[in-house]
C-alpha cells in the first residue's frame, strides 16, 4: 500500500528548512530592511517638508511685515511731498497776491492822479464850458 519513507521525509524537511533559512537571509531580510529604510526616508522627507512649510510661513509673515512698513513709509513720503507742494504753492500764491496788490495800489494811485488831473483840467476849462453852455441854451 502506501510506503512511507522516513529518510525521504527527513530529507524533504531538511531541504524545506534550508530553503526557509536561505530565503530568509537572501530575500526577506533585505526586503524588510529596504522597507524599513524606505519608511525612515519617507518620515524624514515629511519632517523636512513640514519644516519647509513652517519656514515658508515665517518668510510670508516677514514679507507682509516689510510690505506694511514700506506702505506706511510710502504714505508718509507722499504726505510730506504733498505738504511741501502745498507750501510751495501757497508761497507762490502769496507772492502773486502781493504783486497783484502792489499793481492794484499803483493803479489806484494812477487813477486818483488821473482823476485829480481831470478835475483840474475841467476846472480850468470850466469857463469855456459855461460860456459854450450858455450859448447853446440861448440858442434854444
Amino acid at each position: 500500500m502506501l510506503d512511507i519513507s522516513v529518510e525521504l521525509i527527513l530529507i524533504s524537511a531538511s531541504i524545506f528548512l534550508i530553503m526557509l533559512v536561505s530565503l530568509n537571509s537572501i530575500v526577506y531580510k533585505p526586503l524588510i530592511k529596504f522597507m524599513e529604510d524606505r519608511d525612515i526616508s519617507i518620515h524624514n522627507d515629511l519632517n523636512k517638508a513640514n519644516k519647509n512649510n513652517s519656514s515658508i510661513e515665517e518668510l510670508k509673515q516677514e514679507v507682509n511685515k516689510i510690505l506694511s512698513v514700506a506702505k506706511s513709509e510710502a504714505a508718509k513720503i507722499r504726505e510730506r511731498s504733498l505738504d511741501d507742494a502745498k507750501k510751495l504753492l501757497e508761497h507762490k500764491l502769496d507772492q502773486r497776491r502781493a504783486e497783484i496788490e502792489g499793481e492794484f495800489s499803483e493803479f489806484k494811485e494812477n487813477l486818483k492822479q488821473t482823476k485829480s488831473e481831470l478835475k483840474s483840467s475841467l476846472l480850468i476849462d470850466s469857463d469855456k464850458f459855461r460860456s459854450s453852455l450858455r450859448l447853446k441854451i440861448e440858442q434854444i
